[in-house]
């Protein structure tokens, strides 16, 4: 009995062994879809910045100008749904798309994290609905600041889940399985497949963001979560040039 239920003890710990390195590899190859989604997305809203500037101090700045400008960063980055810029109290001042400047944004959460942190320059935030359109992003946001440093709007990224949904195609792999993308604080930022019962959720307090917090960029947890208390084993990465952003792939562990 005794060597019976040392080979079955074996035969569990290479099993968890085994679906370690397996989430493990779906997570490193899931960072490597997002790690240049997100590069690009910073540097096309840099660039947006940057010719705002220009146009504003050349004295040409006006809606139809701004809109080709935003409309040519756009082009060559197929993710993002638009680029707005609000001004200091959350109106939108420009935007890729007409018929929505002067509307007051000043309640998204994007917006306030911004305003209320003048230390705040990149971030990509949690998936938003709109309550107007009813569609959802996820905001890639950069914080305007005046030439004294004084914060002076944001200009706002808003990325298609559709298009991570479509790069992280390994869900229909192994049933169960579920990849987000996270703050390394632990906030869920966006989870495919989509579930509702995990808005605004987050694994803080948890053993994956005790091993964020101690400088791991990869590794992998073993948790129980949910009302089955159903044990699941979570294999987590930061970002190549993100370090605040960590995907993390859960599986069943059976």
């Amino acid at each position: 009995a005794a060597v019976v239920a040392a080979l079955l003890l074996m035969m569990r710990d290479n099993a968890i062994n085994a679906g370690e390195r397996l989430a493990g590899a779906f997570a490193q190859l899931t960072e490597q879809q997002t790690a240049p989604v997100i590069a690009s997305a910073k540097q096309g809203l840099e660039e947006t910045g940057e010719r705002l500037a220009a146009v504003t101090a050349a004295g040409t700045a006006n809606e139809d100008t701004i809109r080709a400008a935003f409309r040519n960063i756009l082009k060559d980055r197929p993710y993002f749904k638009e680029i707005r810029v609000l001004d200091a109290q959350g109106r939108i001042v420009f935007d890729s798309e007409p018929g929505s400047a002067s509307r007051d944004l000043f309640g998204r959460p994007h917006f306030i994290r911004h305003r209320d942190r003048p230390d705040s320059g990149f971030e990509v935030g949690e998936l938003f609905q709109s309550p107007s359109t009813g569609t959802s992003y996820i905001p890639a946001t950069l914080t305007l600041r005046r030439a004294n440093g004084e914060f002076s709007g944001v200009i706002i990224g808003a990325i298609a889940p559709q298009y991570l949904e479509a790069a992280w195609s390994l869900d229909d792999q192994i049933p169960g399985l579920a990849i987000v993308l996270a703050s390394e604080d632990g906030r869920l930022l966006m989870r495919v497949p989509y579930d509702a019962r995990f808005n605004g959720t987050s694994y803080g307090g948890g053993p994956l963001v005790a091993q964020l917090r101690a400088g791991r960029d990869f590794g992998t947890q073993q948790i129980v979560r949910g009302s089955d208390r159903a044990p699941r084993l979570l294999a987590f990465r930061r970002l190549a040039g993100f370090p605040e952003l960590v995907i993390v792939v859960g599986q069943p562990m059976e």
